[in-house]
């Protein structure tokens, strides 16, 4: 049977929560430069040198990576936050939640377009086909 799907992954959209962390961590555990963070455009304002937790609600079990907010400015459609990680892990973390976030996207993209894999199947799909040209999140300490 011929694959007749396209190379490039669907466009993805998934909603993500961030939650203010009190206490917080030492400051000290946050150093970054800015070019060693990432953005989001959120619905809220947060102030800078806030920590937060992210997360994708609709992934289960519930992953979340602890960030802090380098920036925040208007935006047209929001808030546009400049956020970073506090350490390695954390950045390899959001990476792999960030994944699961398009694998759940890509799966049911499969299932809108009449394609019935289960979502191990589609997560298999997605790895041999996307996985190589997903960003690395850069350390952040």
């Amino acid at each position: 049977m011929r694959n007749t799907r396209t190379d490039a992954a669907p466009p993805c959209s998934f909603e993500l929560e961030l939650t203010p962390v009190f206490p917080a961590e030492p400051p000290s555990a946050f150093t970054t430069a800015d070019n060693q963070s990432f953005s989001y455009v959120s619905h809220k304002s947060f102030q800078s040198g806030q920590q937060l937790r992210l997360r994708i609600p609709s992934i289960k079990p519930d992953i979340s990576v602890l960030t802090q907010v380098r920036h925040c400015s208007s935006a047209d459609n929001g808030f546009l936050l400049r956020l970073s990680c506090i350490d390695q892990d954390q950045a390899y973390h959001l990476r792999m939640l960030l994944q699961l976030g398009h694998i759940h996207h890509y799966h049911q993209h499969l299932q809108d377009q009449g394609t019935s894999l289960s979502l191990n199947e589609a997560a298999g799909e997605w790895i041999s086909r996307f996985a190589e040209n997903f960003p690395s999140i850069p350390a952040f300490n």
